[in-house]
């Protein structure tokens, strides 16, 4: 006899584990079934263990340049890294998370079921067998919640050997730092591992089929962030797409050309010259192209649940087109983050139980990117506000000019604030600068209370910090909509 829940969860990663403590603390009976590590890919092979590996490898670039420096008074001889110690301690920092999880399950309670899920009809979950469950298990609930994720996609025609050609699932587990390795895709995954191999002393190159990195980012943000991490090495490559691989022994060549198919008429980026169809080799290739969705295998199409390049498609609520069934997360579409899927879950789930509008508000969901410098934006980039808007104000203030900053050594970057200059209200912030990934959630809360830049601009922000960047460019901003 199947087991009853009032609401059963496939796939336990930022929305299922999210959604399934939300629902133990409305008063649902809960299930989860997980067929790999608790936490998904975030806790296991994303969000948890790169940034443990970009820490250690921002405090190795600390350590070189402030020992170089007289004026810090600091001398040191012989910094080395031991890449394979930080790859461990990686590793320690998602097993130590992923144990977490298992225990906020076992306080709520929280039922985790080990196996493959997927849908038998509308109310039910079947739990296939396996290695440690020899035999098929079945649940029922009136309520089913979807968040399978989403996994890293691949160029056409290649295939994954873990040596030469790596995805971030195996390179996050890359015990050696590459002599060389060529990127394809400039986007967070990308770049963060851009940033930190040539922290470690790899030669980096990165290929990008966008005109600029981070593709549809504000485009003052992208620039600022390109030129920083050239000067600190790393080559890109952008309006290039990789026309043939070759994989032997000793690496890896790659034949990229224009991705306008038009090299004569539209030259590409390369460190700010000129190139045309051009071959790179390197010891290994990572491709980071971005991610598809885990929508295979689920039982959809019996349901007749509908699905669309693979993503399935989502109504009021996160509902799909069959009614006990509601779906969040990477396997529903962009944004593709950790903290929105989290965000989906909740909202399904206080839906579910009558205490919310099934709503998220993805203007103030910020997008962050870990490399040296870092890079976060949220709300609006500036060609979308002056589309949407008739009177945009723009206020950018330089992180040369904050005392933290100066005080530090962190000088580059900036904050750049957008706004409508009639009504005040913030359309959105892009930054780029040491520990703008955390300045950014002081703006994401503005726009989610709805602040105005003049109430923002009477905010105190302590001193010295570098929030007084976000205090700056308000007032700026206020100052330029009084004068005008």
């Amino acid at each position: 006899m199947a087991q009853e829940y009032d609401l059963a969860i496939i796939g336990a990663g930022p929305a299922g584990y999210v959604g399934a403590i939300r629902a133990a603390q409305v008063g649902m009976k809960t299930a989860v079934v997980e067929a790999e590590q608790v936490g998904g890919v975030c806790v296991n092979w994303g969000c948890i263990p790169s940034k443990t590996i970009l820490h250690c490898a921002e405090i190795y670039d600390l350590a070189r340049a402030q020992a170089g420096r007289a004026d810090c008074g600091i001398r040191g001889d012989n910094i080395r890294a031991d890449f394979g110690a930080i790859i461990e301690k990686s590793r320690r920092a998602a097993e130590r998370l992923a144990r977490g999880i298992e225990g906020l399950f076992r306080k709520h309670p929280i039922d985790l079921i080990r196996g493959r899920g997927r849908l038998a009809d509308g109310h039910t979950v079947v739990i296939e067998a396996s290695d440690a469950n020899p035999h098929e298990r079945r649940i029922q609930a009136p309520r089913i919640l979807l968040a399978t994720g989403s996994r890293p996609r691949l160029l056409p025609g290649m295939a994954v050997d873990g040596k030469r050609i790596l995805t971030s699932r195996q390179a996050i587990e890359l015990r050696e730092v590459p002599q060389s390795v060529l990127i394809v895709g400039a986007g967070a995954i990308g770049l963060e591992f851009a940033s930190l191999w040539a922290s470690f002393g790899s030669k980096v190159t990165v290929i990008e089929m966008e005109r600029q990195i981070v593709p549809g980012a504000d485009e003052d943000v992208a620039g600022e962030l390109e030129k920083a991490l050239a000067r600190r090495g790393i080559t890109f490559l952008t309006g290039m797409t990789c026309q043939k691989v070759e994989i032997s022994d000793s690496g890896v060549k790659v034949t990229a050309a224009s991705s306008s198919g038009n090299t004569d008429i539209l030259p590409v980026s390369h460190h700010g010259q000129d190139a045309h169809a051009t071959s790179i080799e390197a010891e290994r290739i990572l491709v980071a192209i971005g991610v598809a969705p885990n929508s295979e295998g689920l039982g959809l199409e019996s349901l007749g649940i509908a699905v669309e390049n693979g993503f399935v498609r989502v109504g009021p609520g996160f509902r799909t087109s069959c009614d006990s069934v509601w779906a969040v997360g990477d396997l529903i579409g962009p944004p593709l983050l950790a903290h929105a899927a989290s965000a989906e879950a909740v909202a399904a789930i206080e839906a579910m139980a009558g205490q919310g509008n099934g709503t998220v508000c993805y203007e103030a969901i910020p997008m962050c990117i870990y490399s040296q410098p870092e890079m976060a934006s949220v709300g609006w980039t500036e060609s979308k506000a002056r589309t949407e808007r008739a009177n945009v104000g723009v206020a950018t203030v330089p992180f040369a000019a904050n005392g933290k900053a100066v005080a530090v050594g962190q000088t580059d970057g900036f904050v750049k604030l957008i706004h409508d200059r009639g009504t005040g209200a913030i359309l959105g912030c892009h930054m780029v600068g040491h520990g703008v990934t955390e300045l950014i959630n002081q703006i994401a809360v503005a726009i989610s209370a709805k602040l105005t830049v003049g109430q923002l601009a009477r905010t105190i922000f302590a001193h010295p910090t570098r929030s007084e960047l976000i205090g700056e460019a308000a007032l700026a901003a206020l100052g330029r909509a009084i004068s005008s």
